[in-house]
């Protein structure tokens, strides 16, 4: 009974690797095992802020943001001190390390520990990396006595499994953030993005890819493949990405080729990039090639409000440069502003006098390379 609730507790903790949300489970599992109520674990970087502050299903969320917020540094929490001096892999019991006295007058019991009837406890220093430390807290009720050499050892055991999993469980955690803000700086972008698999399957695309590929106009995917309309440029659309693909796995030497696309309505044709993407090692469903495509018929949505905030524009000035930007001619700028050419003249001289420049074309190539390029 005893080995299948220490298997089933490893068990626990390791589905917590990959699911955070299971962590309260795991804390429980191994509360049982040493007999401990209301654990706690908190993950700390080495700069001080804390990744990872969760506990057993027996807490409470009052309970567990007075902890975070109070008593979650070593000047407020004895324990950290204290184990942070044994090192990595110590367990120090709260009576070895603070009389009953003091602890009687320490802040963490009077108004954590007290209030929700604990009295006994233990720490534990389960994790140290290059950039993180954490540490694990059980206790017991008064009645429960202090824990034992018995419980130490059984809690020592777990210790390398839960520092393991916890590992795990911080580098994918960090893995997720810098995905979701490469996702979305590459959804600022004006132009599409499409990532391919070794197979030439579409894997992500931005958000401006999914619309272009979504009107199907000489592009779209097709059963999960990239494919262009005209069947010759389909062709050579798919020579070149599996050209891409064996070149990030090193079977072959392709830079970035272009191929112009064009389209059943007749518009201009999109213009798409296709080059490898460097990878040491790809599995299936990784990203080995990326396809840029530009569709030159996007209007700028560059919003003038930006512009004044930038270069101090009026916002005739901002409006006339978001016109610019969209490659309308001054004529038709006057029009759509209903200003003369003289007064429009007036407020290029204005804009060119404001950002530095002397013309439309510096002007154009300026706004294109500052931030309001990336909008």
């Amino acid at each position: 009974m005893a080995k299948d609730l220490f298997l089933d507790t490893v068990a626990a903790i390791y589905d917590a690797a990959l699911e955070p949300e299971a962590w309260p489970v795991a804390l429980s599992r191994v509360g049982k095992l040493i007999d401990g109520t209301w654990l706690l674990m908190a993950a700390m970087r080495l700069t001080g802020e804390a990744d990872l502050v969760t506990e057993d299903l027996s807490g409470s969320p009052d309970r567990l943001t007075l902890f975070r917020q109070e008593y979650n540094s070593p000047d407020t929490n004895p324990a950290i001190p204290s184990l942070m001096s044994k090192g990595h892999g110590s367990v120090v019991l709260r009576e070895d390390d603070m009389p009953d006295e003091e602890w009687h007058r320490c802040g963490l019991y009077t108004e954590v520990y007290r209030p929700a009837g604990l009295y006994h406890g233990l720490g534990a220093f389960v994790l140290k990396t290059s950039t993180h430390v954490a540490f694990l807290g059980a206790n017991r009720r008064k009645a429960g006595g202090v824990f034992t050499r018995s419980d130490v050892g059984l809690l020592r055991k777990m210790m390398p499994h839960l520092g393991r999993a916890l590992e795990v469980s911080l580098r994918l955690a960090d893995l997720q953030s810098q995905k979701t803000a490469h996702e979305t700086l590459w959804d600022t972008l004006a132009f599409g993005v499409a990532l391919l698999d070794r197979g030439g399957k579409v894997v992500w695309t931005n958000r401006e890819a999914t619309g272009i590929l979504a009107r199907a106009d000489g592009l779209a995917i097709r059963n999960k493949f990239l494919s262009a309309v005209s069947t010759t440029e389909n062709a050579e659309l798919q020579r070149l990405i599996r050209a891409a693909a064996a070149t990030s796995e090193g079977r072959a030497v392709l830079a970035g080729v272009p191929l112009n696309v064009s389209r059943p309505s007749l518009r201009r044709s999109l213009a798409l990039l296709i080059a490898p993407i460097r990878i040491k090692r790809a599995f299936a469903g990784t990203p080995v090639a990326v396809v840029f495509i530009n569709d030159p018929e996007r209007k700028s949505e560059t919003p003038p409000a930006l512009l004044k905030r930038l270069y101090g524009l009026t916002g005739r000035e901002a409006a006339l440069a978001v016109l610019l930007l969209q490659g309308i001619d001054l004529r038709e700028a006057a029009a759509q502003l209903g200003v003369s050419m003289n007064t429009v003249r007036t407020h290029l001289r204005l804009v060119f006098e404001k950002t530095d420049t002397h013309r439309q074309s510096e002007l154009v190539h300026l706004l294109l390379r500052g931030p309001a390029g990336l909008i």
